[in-house]
């Protein structure tokens, strides 16, 4: 099988925090599944050194545009599951075989509304 991970939000050179969460957790799936083929797909690098020497894995550099998800779908119609480690799906086309990792929600979360200085 043919999997698609979207490294993203991955960008540092020296990832921290929820960076190095999802190079983590994607590093580990690809070391679980030797007998899958794995695409990565990067927007913009740099190419993370951990998935360089692994057979399995081929690392594919996108584009900085709005629609970078949407043109790794539309040049790879071949991959047969897709991973997005983020909430932020293809804007115009959606992979019927995709899950969506939602790791983090502090965008949602009003932190003004929820907590005030005078509370305190």
């Amino acid at each position: 099988m043919k999997i698609g991970i979207i490294l993203s939000p991955y960008g540092e050179k020296t990832p921290s925090g929820l960076s190095k969460f999802i190079l983590c957790l994607s590093i580990e799936i690809v070391r679980q599944a030797p007998e899958h083929s794995f695409i990565i797909f990067v927007r913009k690098g740099p190419v993370p050194e951990e998935f360089i020497h692994i057979q399995n894995v081929t690392i594919k550099i996108l584009p900085d545009t709005v629609f970078w998800k949407d043109v790794a779908y539309f040049k790879n119609r071949e991959i047969d599951f897709w991973l997005y480690n983020n909430l932020g799906l293809p804007l115009i086309f959606r992979p019927h075989n995709s899950i969506a990792i939602a790791l983090d929600f502090g965008i949602f979360y009003d932190f003004e509304k929820t907590i005030s200085i005078k509370s305190l």
